[in-house]
């Protein structure tokens, strides 16, 4: 066995080993989970194929239907992705087209003759699927980290899991499409340096992919796209206690130091410049304010807001970053939620009211 056959086979046997622990796991997260079990098993039969040619070759039926499986590949990744991000996204039969390109290869493979030509339209054909649904799962991605804005909580661990994964994803195939680009050119010579390369890189991936699942499997952060109860909720249910001597600190802290203009502002970093834990804060904010946290912060900025919209002549830009909010969206949304107006509808009413 090669070097290259010997990295494959340790490839395959951690991905399985993945997800065989994505499928045991029971938990809420289980059809991401499911998902992404799906993608990591098409792709370590992909990769069989590094250690398994002579077997495929004398089940040739079998090989077809293994090839033809790239094609779920990208749909099973960017399900994951986007059920991960979004738990009110919800698998419909509606979204079986996304198997028609495999459906299509399998046909043709079976009922058809497997000539150069085909090889060549069944490669470009998966590069653009490729390419095509890592463009949509950045877009997912872009997506989760603005309705995470209006949180203010950019620092999410699932949004900073997923991007460096989609991100090593598609420089990973790009080094494939390198490759299959340098042969082509090349009268089909192979390379084994880019061979063995893409070998060891596709292992370092795996092996970070089972590393960081079990390590970390709080990373599966969901949040859902419309407004959220859960969060209230929790509120409702949260323990009493006598917090009025922290929450007057926090109080006369909030209003003499003005902590919410900065945009960055977190729980940890309100929490250690009060003097108190994060978990201390959370529960102030939450039995006494009846909120979360980062609609607290934002209820100071809207106020903040509404002063500069009726006393100055700024432009809402202006107002909006000077306030700590860092995008139009984030800054309308919350606006809206503590007024019922957006900041312009809140000026033009303010001013109508002086004359």
């Amino acid at each position: 066995m090669t070097a290259i056959e010997s990295i494959a086979l340790i490839g395959v046997f951690l991905l399985l080993l993945l997800s065989a622990f994505l499928i045991s796991n029971k938990s809420e997260k289980r059809t991401a989970n499911l998902l992404f079990a799906g993608f990591l098993i098409i792709t370590s039969l992909d990769l069989s194929g590094q250690f398994l040619s002579d077997f495929y070759r004398d089940f040739i039926i079998l090989n077809k239907f293994r090839t033809s499986l790239a094609f779920l590949q990208m749909p099973l990744l960017y399900f994951y992705v986007k059920k991960t991000c979004f738990s009110d996204f919800k698998l419909k039969p509606k979204l079986l087209w996304h198997a028609l390109p495999t459906l299509v290869f399998l046909l043709v493979y079976l009922f058809s003759e497997i000539t150069l030509r085909l090889e060549v339209i069944f490669v470009i054909s998966v590069q653009i699927q490729i390419y095509t649904y890592l463009v949509a799962s950045f877009m997912v991605l872009n997506n989760y980290r603005k309705t995470f804005e209006n949180f203010h909580a950019t620092q999410s661990q699932t949004y900073r899991w997923l991007l460096t994964a989609i991100a090593s994803y598609f420089l990973a195939n790009s080094i494939v499409l390198f490759r299959g680009v340098s042969e082509a050119l090349n009268n089909f010579e192979r390379f084994p340096i880019l061979d063995l390369s893409i070998a060891l890189f596709a292992l370092f991936m795996v092996s970070w992919f089972v590393l960081k699942t079990m390590h970390t499997p709080e990373l599966f952060i969901q949040v859902n796209q419309n407004e959220k109860e859960s969060t209230k909720q929790k509120v409702t249910n949260a323990p009493t206690e006598d917090v009025s001597e922290d929450l007057a600190t926090l109080d006369t802290y909030m209003l003499n130091k003005k902590p919410y203009l900065n945009d960055t502002l977190t729980l940890q970093v309100l929490a250690s410049e009060t003097g108190l834990s994060a978990k201390r804060l959370s529960l102030i904010i939450n039995q006494s304010k009846g909120t979360h946290f980062f609609d607290f912060i934002n209820g100071y900025r809207v106020e903040e807001a509404k002063h500069l919209l009726r006393e100055t002549d700024q432009n809402i830009q202006q107002i909006m970053f000077e306030v700590g909010f860092n995008s139009k969206s984030s800054f309308n949304t919350a606006f809206r939620k503590h007024t019922s107006l957006t900041p312009s509808a809140y000026r033009k009413q303010t001013a109508s009211s002086k004359v």
